[in-house]
C-alpha cells in the first residue's frame, strides 16, 4: 500500500515494486490455500494501474524528446544556411559600399 501511494509522488519505481511484492504475496497465499484479502487485492491493482500509467508518460516523453532533436536538427540545419546567407549578404554589401 505505502509503495503504490509513493509511486504517485516518485518517478513511479516504487509502484513497480509495491506491484511485484503484491503479486508475490497474492500467490503466497494462494499456494497456502487462503483466500487473498480484499485490501491486498485493490492495493496490488493500484500498483499495477500506477505502473502502466509510468510506462505510458515515459514512452510519451521519450517521443517528446526525440521529436524535439528532430526538429532542432531540422532547425539548425536551416538556421545554419540563413547565417551563411546573411553572412554573404553582409559581405556584398559591405564591398559595394567600399567601392563606392
Amino acid at each position: 500500500m505505502i509503495l503504490a501511494i509513493l509511486g504517485l509522488f516518485t518517478s513511479g519505481i516504487t509502484a513497480f515494486i509495491g506491484w511485484y511484492i503484491g503479486s508475490k504475496a497474492k500467490k503466497e497465499m494462494e499456494a497456502q490455500g487462503m483466500a487473498p484479502t480484499s485490501n491486498l487485492k485493490n492495493w496490488t491493482m493500484v500498483s499495477m494501474v500506477i505502473s502502466i500509467i509510468t510506462i505510458v508518460v515515459a514512452a510519451i516523453s521519450l517521443l517528446f524528446i526525440i521529436g524535439a532533436f528532430v526538429l532542432m536538427a531540422i532547425v539548425g540545419i536551416g538556421g545554419i544556411a540563413m547565417s551563411e546567407e546573411l553572412a554573404l549578404g553582409v559581405t556584398s554589401l559591405s564591398t559595394s559600399l567600399a567601392a563606392a
